[in-house]
């Protein structure tokens, strides 16, 4: 359980040094370039340079004309030029391993850890001196230990590297086969304990029932639970009050709610298109129109049907009404392309942009398929109707052009193009005499039937209550990466779609489950699994952490704005809620332990005077209500604690809690340091 120790709120900007430690940890500086002493090439760099570069680019196997496994080579350069400038931080090398455009960075499999980005960084801007005549190599298959099978490691990573695409199954061959039925809680943990008990795993012991109550509220309503309601259901004496709760809260309104605002970030996460314009109604009129769907009970299938097929006006006036058009209005410039990458992210968990531009043999789908995937928005266009009259609502529309073509530019000249039949990934066509609507919904069709559809679903639920995916990186599920217990993402895929593709019911599965219902446990280092054993404790989203301090600090007027209104209905995120959203935001494709927190947040948190004014124990603020209704100061501890954290303060809190109001002597001021330090603690922006 996390612990800390009470700050008086005279000192808030100068707050004890453990704590801000503790709430800063996460942003420590980079050790490498820190360290003093010269880069060595053999302990720093040789390293680097095997395990991420040399695969491709070394004397049997090169890549682009490039050669990085000995000096004269790596100094040359390749097709392109010089990669490595000795004492330039602008070389092409460092360019590329730190570029944010995935379609550019290197290695294409994952960018490399901070630590070798600095050690490379350093090596060359030292002189990128390289030891007398070393050949770098491949690292050899590991030999094998005794009593097993000949070359077969004793053990192999977590997540290894993925081998050369060739006759490479598009699905999992299982799945062909694979019975399409409904998956209970209990058969869940009985065949993923099959699958940790092959590894020796030991299992996490069961949460209480105040850690379930916590839990479920953040991960089903967005919320901490509301005063009374942890209390009241530990009292409880049913058997299967766990269940009911669950069964609760999926039917109350604020689920809806918090899977919009969730599928919102999903589908809006990569979005290019930024003018106010289009992307404020797209932001609002997103989430409205999902509220709306998870409300009704519709299917994820239907839902994303009528994503891939939309078309109409989308105004900023009423945003509601067109809120279907958001995902196609993610993008306008090279609309085709941008879609087609989105469809492959957002509905199949694939990352498909590489092939847009090369072929590249870890990848099992090729430019060509890339491009035909793009033939499906190929008659998709838009427009913007600036209405002066009605105070600049702009009004931009989504229709279809009737002849035309998608066009696939040549490989090597782009001024050469072809005119490309639309066709899924796993191979299923539409004819091009086809009309816009008979091509997307046909997409439609092929991408809700897909394996893809339903896998990454389940991966994206069960990493947001799990703290971890099945695969390394959420958007990236090819065929030739490993995949953590398949037989479990199988069978839950597989009663996904049995369900009609009903989020609830998906829900309603993982989080009945005893491996839903372990405690927390926090991974040895970033790169570490728990392979779910426990859960593993992951920030809480904007949307929830915002209700949970209005739940301490009672309601918050975050919708005022910071400076003078714009006149034109546009957002131009001058709200503190705005500004709250933004600096809590995470890509919901990162999971738990790529997330970082910032300086941004703690100091929004510690800093910010309409939250330190919500806190004033003077006025009208929830604080004043409770010192006045609570005349003791143990009553008053425990009250908060329960409101922050879902929980009764253990003996030595309560302790401390009170040496801290007997030292500060001014009733008010110790409380507003209790309730100031309480929401800047790390269980409070935890979820766990």
């Amino acid at each position: 359980m996390f612990r800390f120790e009470f700050v008086s709120k005279s000192g808030r900007c100068a707050c004890s040094l453990g704590l801000m430690l503790y709430l800063l940890s996460p942003m420590m500086a980079d050790e490498t370039l820190a360290r003093s002493e010269p880069i060595d090439f053999d302990r720093d760099v040789v390293p680097v340079l095997t395990k991420n570069c040399i695969q491709c680019h070394r004397a049997e196997k090169v890549r682009g004309g490039l050669r990085l496994d000995e000096q004269e080579a790596a100094l040359k350069g390749g097709e392109s030029g010089p990669v490595i400038e000795p004492g330039k931080d602008t070389s092409e090398l460092l360019r590329r391993i730190t570029a944010e455009d995935e379609s550019e960075r290197m290695p294409p499999e994952g960018q490399l850890k901070p630590e070798e980005i600095a050690a490379l960084r350093k090596w060359i801007l030292g002189g990128a001196n390289w030891t007398t005549d070393v050949r770098l190599r491949v690292d050899p298959p590991p030999k094998a230990p005794e009593g097993s099978a000949a070359g077969t490691p004793k053990k192999l990573p977590r997540f290894p590297r993925p081998a050369d695409a060739e006759n490479v199954p598009l699905v999992p061959p299982a799945w062909a086969t694979l019975d399409k039925v409904l998956l209970s809680a209990d058969q869940l943990d009985k065949l993923l304990a099959e699958c940790q008990e092959a590894d020796a795993l030991k299992r996490a012991p069961d949460i209480s029932d105040e850690q379930f109550a916590r839990r479920v509220y953040l991960d089903l309503a967005g919320r901490l639970p509301p005063p009374g309601a942890t209390p009241a259901f530990v009292a409880k004496k049913a058997e299967d009050k766990r269940s009911i709760l669950i069964d609760e809260l999926l039917e109350h309104d604020s689920f809806a709610e918090s899977q919009a605002r969730y599928w919102r970030d999903v589908i809006t996460a990569n979005a290019t298109e930024v003018g106010s314009f289009i992307a404020f109604p797209r932001h609002q009129g997103t989430e409205q129109w999902l509220n709306d769907q998870f409300r009704a009970h519709r299917s994820w299938a239907d839902i994303t049907r009528d994503l891939l097929t939309a078309e109409g006006e989308l105004c900023i006036a009423e945003p509601r009404k067109g809120g279907a058009l958001g995902f196609l209005f993610c993008h306008t410039m090279d609309s085709p392309i941008a879609r087609a990458n989105d469809t492959a992210r957002v509905f199949l968990g694939l990352n498909v942009s590489c092939a847009q531009c090369h072929d590249a043999p870890e990848h099992v789908w090729k430019r060509d398929q890339f491009h035909e995937l793009a033939a499906f928005f190929g008659r998709v266009t838009y427009k913007v109707n600036p209405n002066a009259v009605d105070n600049f609502n702009f009004i931009s529309t989504i229709f279809a052009v009737t002849s035309g073509e998608y066009m696939t530019p040549d490989k090597y000249d782009d001024s050469i193009k072809a005119p490309t039949q639309p066709r899924f990934l796993t191979g299923e066509t539409a004819p091009l005499e086809c009309s816009d609507q008979e091509r997307r919904a046909a997409l439609a069709s092929f991408v809700t039937s897909s394996y893809y559809f339903s896998a990454a679903t389940v991966n994206r639920v069960w990493d947001r209550l799990m703290g971890e995916a099945f695969t390394e990186h959420m958007d990236d599920m090819d065929p030739l990466k490993s995949v953590q217990y398949q037989p479990v993402l199988l069978a839950l895929a597989a009663s996904f779609e049995a369900s009609g593709h009903d989020i609830r019911s998906l829900y309603r599965t993982i989080m009945n489950s005893q491996a839903y219902q372990r405690e927390f446990r926090v991974p040895a280092s970033p790169t570490d699994q728990l392979r779910f054993t426990a859960i593993c404790p992951a920030p809480v989203r904007a949307d929830a952490l915002w209700s949970s301090i209005e739940n301490v600090l009672g309601p918050i007027n975050g919708r005022l704005f910071l400076g003078k209104q714009s006149t034109l209905p546009l957002n131009p995120h001058l709200s503190l809620r705005d500004v709250f959203d933004e600096a809590f935001y995470n890509n919901p494709a990162l999971s738990a332990s790529e997330i970082e927190a910032t300086y941004a947040q703690s100091l929004l948190l510690m800093n910010n005077p309409t939250i330190n004014a919500s806190i004033d124990a003077s006025g009208e603020t929830l604080l004043a209500f409770l010192l006045k209704e609570l005349t003791d100061d143990e009553a008053l501890i425990r009250a908060l604690y329960s409101r922050a954290f879902g929980r009764p303060p253990t003996a030595q809190e309560l302790e401390i809690g009170a040496k801290h109001v007997e030292q500060v002597g001014d009733r008010n001021k110790a409380f507003e340091d209790l309730v100031w330090t309480l929401i800047n603690s790390a269980e409070f922006r935890t979820r766990h």
